[in-house]
């Protein structure tokens, strides 16, 4: 077993062919496709000189088997690319590798304070490589809550065989509060990428207060559109009069797996989800289909789509005990902190 590192954006782009390669051979979410990350690291994390980048290749007799995309933070942490904005992390892999040399190796080739891995699903090939390492200086432990919702072919709501009557009835009454707006899925075959609608939506959100001024900022968007022309996003749109009202950005890893990532709309009531409810109808209506809500048990997700949520984890690796004992004492005080302002607020 060899690693080697990439350390610069040229090298980073040489490296795509050998990515997609990978990436095709196995079920992955985009997140962890070449295009997200590459444009991820040239968009955003690139223009700080702070951040390094540090993508580690494990090779086998100079093949390469696995590509684990990281970087080093202006904290020394080995982290993810982008992980503030991907909703599952992982690392690409080929074949097995023995945990205890990699680790050792890793070690010897980045000089870092700490490893951080968030968002990580329990069947996920980093978790599953590091869950049995026993070491001092190793946490794993929740991160944050993931729901999906698993959908027959036919008439949503009709064709989810878990709703009741008092979620279908919820449903059908937002979808014909605005059926008198018009709904379209915009792809990359068949339209442009309306940026204009989009900022203008996005700044709606920001002056009403629903939003902080750094949404959807221009490295996002950025990143947003150059995965949108290579057709990992398609666009919900729903309009009135020929005014946007509402864009929902959405992942689709395949024909039949699409994830609910970024949401712009107005004030009108229910308006986000009877765009959600107009695109899982036009999806599922004639093929068995995956809807992905993403991180967060957010109470119009499980209030109006009840679906099923799962944990993710995060791993955290330190260079010492010291560091270990550190990251306890601040994450303690942090959360104290976090629950006095919120009750104060209240």
């Amino acid at each position: 077993m060899k690693i080697k590192l990439i350390h610069n954006i040229n090298d980073f782009k040489k490296l795509k062919n050998h990515w997609d390669d990978i990436y095709q051979k196995n079920e992955y979410t985009i997140f962890q496709s070449f295009t997200f990350n590459y444009a991820s690291w040239k968009y955003d994390l690139s223009i700080s000189k702070i951040n390094k980048l540090q993508i580690v290749l494990i090779l086998k007799q100079d093949e390469i088997i696995s590509i684990m995309p990281f970087y080093l933070d202006f904290k020394n942490r080995l982290r993810f690319i982008n992980d503030t904005h991907i909703d599952y992390c992982d690392i690409l892999i080929n074949e097995s590798i023995d945990l205890n040399t990699f680790y050792k190796k890793l070690k010897k080739s980045i000089k870092f304070s700490s490893i951080h891995l968030i968002n990580l699903k329990k069947n996920s090939n980093i978790y599953k490589l590091f869950k049995p390492f026993n070491i001092d200086n190793l946490i794993i432990r929740t991160n944050i809550e993931f729901s999906s919702l698993y959908i027959n072919s036919g008439d949503f709501p009709y064709n989810v065989n878990h709703y009741r009557s008092h979620q279908k009835h919820r449903i059908n009454k937002a979808y014909k509060k605005h059926n008198n707006k018009s709904y379209r899925i915009l792809n990359v075959k068949n339209d442009s990428f309306p940026e204009d609608e989009i900022k203008k939506l996005r700044d709606y959100m920001i002056i009403s207060n629903i939003r902080k001024h750094s949404f959807l900022d221009e490295k996002m968007l950025n990143l947003i559109h150059e995965n949108y022309y290579c057709g990992n996003i398609v666009l919900g749109v729903m309009s009135y009069l020929g005014e946007t009202k509402c864009i929902n950005i959405i992942l689709q890893n395949n024909q039949n797996k699409y994830m609910f990532w970024i949401d712009l709309f107005n004030f009108e009531q229910m308006i986000n989800i009877a765009s959600y409810i107009n695109f899982i109808k036009i999806v599922s209506k004639h093929s068995n289909v995956e809807i992905d809500f993403g991180r967060g048990k957010y109470f119009y997700k499980y209030s109006n789509f009840a679906p099923t949520y799962d944990n993710l984890f995060e791993i955290l690796i330190f260079s010492s005990h010291f560091q270990k004992l550190r990251f306890i004492i601040f994450d303690k005080l942090k959360n104290i902190l976090k629950k006095i302002y919120i009750k104060l607020n209240k």
